[in-house]
């Protein structure tokens, strides 16, 4: 079975995400933040997806989503960025969107990111979409 790696520091969020996901039957694995995510990502090597929070410290979720694709190990996980509600470019520019999966929009609506989780976790979603 697939792994879920869900990267972020707000507790709550994390909880939501990770019920939703073994709901569905996923396995989860849950990093507090940039660092242990990163850790995590190489450590674990997950085959499925990362879903990586913009907002973090000490390094945010664009930072991350850097050190991942410039890993051997992680550049070719397929990455779910949570952004908050804002135009996409305020947080992510052009050239670092390529490399992302899939946005999506906080609050997290259940249908809409279990959706993007099972198109990616089915390959078929490499090209760099946004969802608001």
């Amino acid at each position: 079975m697939p792994v879920i790696l869900m990267i972020g520091q707000d507790k709550g969020q994390l909880d939501l995400v990770n019920r939703m996901l073994l709901y569905r039957g996923h396995t989860v694995l849950l990093a507090d933040g940039p660092i242990e995510g990163m850790a995590a990502a190489v450590r674990e090597l997950p085959d499925a997806v990362i879903v990586a929070d913009i907002s973090m410290i000490p390094m945010n979720g664009v930072e991350l989503v850097e050190k991942l694709r410039s890993h051997e190990a992680t550049a070719k996980f397929p990455i779910l960025t949570l952004v908050p509600p804002a135009p996409i470019g305020t947080f992510i520019d052009g050239d670092l969107l390529h490399p992302i999966s899939c946005v999506l929009e906080k609050p997290i609506v259940s249908e809409e990111f279990l959706g993007m989780i099972e198109t990616m976790l089915a390959g078929s979603n490499h090209e760099a979409t946004s969802a608001s």
